[in-house]
């Protein structure tokens, strides 16, 4: 127990605090003490979870889909995540896509999933899958900014800026205090010679 404590300590070190100078001494006694608490409880889900995110973390990524294996529970999402980001840092983008798809299946407003295969869908020149699956999440999820967001990516992206534009506009209502998204229409419509437009979201600007 006590292992598996002093290793959840220094796995939140790592991921929430932006201390570089002692980063690698987090990562390393996350690790030491992950293994530890294995040698006593081999099959915990969580432990094999979090050291897997470690050392994906590392680019060690071969250690981390040795552990994701090991895993019993099917619908452990943030294992499915984990294996999702495992395949696409692989560039084996079909596994990748299923595997995010499993963890929006199974948490229907993970935006970070939803994300995950836009960019991807977009990556592989698949962009109407990209769009129709923000479009889906959309439909149950109005209110959430990311689906808006994606799309005004996807648009922007693919060289469709009035598009871009309308979704950026979107997703700024639903969160009117996002500095990148304020940004993008300033930009957008200073580009334009839109002045009163421009000065409307500059004015926003916190």
């Amino acid at each position: 127990m006590a292992n598996s404590m002093l290793a959840n300590v220094y796995f939140f070190k790592t991921k929430f605090e932006n201390d570089k100078p002692n980063y690698k001494n987090y990562v390393d006694n996350s690790i030491k003490y992950y293994k530890l608490s294995l040698q006593i409880n081999p099959n915990n889900d969580f432990i094999l979870n979090d050291l897997a995110y470690i050392y994906m973390s590392i680019n060690q990524h071969e250690e981390a889909i040795i552990l994701l294996n090991k895993i019993k529970d099917t619908t452990n999402v943030n294992m499915l995540f984990n294996k999702g980001q495992y395949y696409e840092n692989k560039k084996d983008y079909n596994k990748a896509i299923n595997f995010y798809k499993k963890v929006l299946y199974l948490e229907k407003q993970n935006t970070t999933a939803l994300t995950k295969l836009s960019m991807i869908y977009n990556h592989v020149g698949k962009v109407d899958e990209a769009i129709n699956v923000n479009v889906k999440f959309i439909e149950k999820n109005a209110l959430i900014e990311e689906p808006y967001l994606n799309l005004a990516n996807l648009y922007y992206i693919n060289k469709d800026t009035a598009k871009a534009v309308i979704f950026a506009e979107k997703a700024l209502k639903i969160n009117p205090q996002n500095v990148n998204t304020l940004k993008v229409l300033y930009n957008y419509y200073f580009s334009k010679g839109n002045s009163a437009k421009a000065n409307y979201y500059l004015k926003m600007m916190p």
